[in-house]
């Protein structure tokens, strides 16, 4: 004797965002990107500050210049990954429009943190009498990298602030 035993759930009910959560939800990323545009400006403050100091000698304040930049650099970069990237990564963001920009930038914005992180691991703890000479084309390329990040990353936040997003 065969005994098929059939089991018939209910529909899963997705639950819908109250309106409360939801503004709590938004003045908590507000407070994120706004975090993160504040460390992206400091970030840009201290490059250009290295930027503009040449030459590179024992003499020019460019090593304390330096440490300080890449500081910012890697807060700025960690930020982003913790306001942005990693909200995403783990499906804590239902927005289509959101996930499709980021589907679409997110290769090329992880291409300009690998460059910032080798910039880091390039220049950070070096003695004045190890430090390479090419720092002005290895900022320069660091420059245009983040110059592209910023312009997709701003194209995500937009999406991201944009409370119309579509889907939730």
């Amino acid at each position: 004797m065969t005994v098929i035993l059939t089991l018939t759930l209910p529909p899963i009910a997705i639950p819908t965002m109250t309106e409360t959560t939801k503004h709590k939800s938004r003045k908590k990323t507000r407070r994120e990107v706004d975090r993160m545009l504040t460390l992206r400006q400091e970030m840009l403050v201290r490059f250009f500050q290295v930027k503009d100091l040449e030459p590179v000698t024992a003499e020019a304040p460019v090593f304390d210049t330096l440490v300080e930049f890449i500081e910012c650099l890697v807060d700025y970069i960690d930020a982003g990954h913790h306001c942005l990237y990693e909200r995403i990564g783990q499906g804590r963001e239902r927005r289509a429009t959101v996930l499709l920009i980021a589907r679409e930038v997110y290769p090329r914005i992880a291409r300009s943190s690998q460059c910032a992180a080798d910039f880091g691991e390039r220049y950070r703890g070096r003695d004045w009498d190890d430090l390479p000479a090419t720092l002005h084309q290895d900022l320069s390329r660091l420059g245009e990298e983040l110059a592209a990040r910023i312009e997709l990353e701003d194209r995500l936040l937009t999406a991201v602030l944009d409370g119309s997003g579509g889907g939730g």
